[in-house]
């Protein structure tokens, strides 16, 4: 069966709130180049910062997330 949540309805990996994975600088102009990727939670709270798009997601679902990327860009 698994772990369950608080509730016991609902198996915990359902519970964990969403993730986002984001290149850094944010807002820097077409062109820039990326300084590195960051892991962050709904209120932009940094939890993770790797060189790599990649070890960057391979975190997250280590971590039992499901990370959401909002564009593809290079991490150098």
């Amino acid at each position: 069966m698994g772990i369950t949540g608080l509730t016991g309805k609902y198996p915990l990996e359902r519970m964990m709130a969403n993730i986002y994975v984001e290149a850094r600088p944010k807002r820097r102009p077409d062109g820039d180049p990326t300084v590195d990727c960051v892991v962050e939670d709904h209120a932009n709270h940094v939890l993770a910062t790797f060189e790599s798009l990649r070890k960057a997601i391979e975190w997250a679902k280590k971590n039992g997330h499901a990370p959401l990327v909002a564009r593809v860009r290079s991490c150098s």
